[in-house]
């Protein structure tokens, strides 16, 4: 195919945690995990929402939105906490 490995996200020994596509999967308990610089970023995110208050916009709310969405992987109930929120989002 003619692609090039990238050496910095190879792993040369076998392990039962790697970070994959965003995620750490563990291989021992069957599990997805959230990295902390995701949470910590969604934890940013949130705080800055709720610091607009009234202010907050479509776009701003969509954002957050989306940062939690992208979780889903790792934590399904994040469907059930978005549901109202998004709904709201698309009503406008």
């Amino acid at each position: 195919l003619g692609l090039a490995p990238n050496y910095k996200k190879l792993v040369y020994e076998p392990s039962q945690r790697v970070k994959f596509l965003g995620f750490i999967i563990d291989s021992v308990q069957h599990r997805f995990f959230v990295p902390s610089k995701k949470l910590d970023k969604l934890e940013a995110a949130i705080a800055e929402a709720f610091a607009a208050g009234d202010d907050l916009t479509v776009r701003e709310l969509a954002s957050v939105l989306g940062k939690m969405m992208s979780m889903i992987t790792a934590i399904p109930a994040v469907r059930l906490l978005t549901r109202e929120a998004l709904h709201s989002c698309r009503q406008g």
